[in-house]
């Protein structure tokens, strides 16, 4: 399955988990529900092709029973081969949703560009971190 249609499952009402290799990953929504869980970090990642970032939660296999514990009251939980589905009683909150897609996209921005050492670049290099910067922004806004 490719992120694009995995992208467009993700709609608030369930969380899913795939599996990728010894890991599982939960990408948009499923990974903000996740994120509210417990301490994952969010890695964000602008996909070209779909124009757009996106949010994901990459976690080893060995963690996959403890996760589920943990959102079992959420809803109900449907097992497959490569993938983990759980049922939301509830509707997630889609505006809050946004604001966290949001703050992790700034934050990791923000992480960059203070950890760019100017001082060691040279003047093409900064030109083209720059650039990289004002692309990445451009894509998000």
């Amino acid at each position: 399955m490719t992120i694009k249609n995995i992208i467009l499952k993700e709609d608030g009402k369930t969380i899913v988990f795939y599996k990728h290799g010894s890991s599982w990953i939960a990408y948009e929504q499923s990974a903000y529900c996740l994120w509210q869980t417990g301490e994952y970090i969010p890695e964000v990642r602008h996909m070209k092709y779909l124009r757009k970032h996106v949010v994901s939660i990459n976690f080893r296999n060995a963690l996959l029973s403890e996760i589920i514990n943990s959102l079992s009251a959420f809803g109900l939980i449907e097992m497959k081969k490569d993938c983990v589905q759980i049922v939301l009683r509830k509707k997630m909150n889609k505006r809050h949703f946004i604001n966290w897609k949001e703050s992790i996209y700034y934050r990791n921005l923000k992480e960059n560009v203070l950890s760019f050492s100017l001082e060691t670049k040279t003047s093409v290099e900064a030109y083209q971190f720059l650039r990289k910067v004002q692309q990445n922004l451009s894509h998000h806004l």
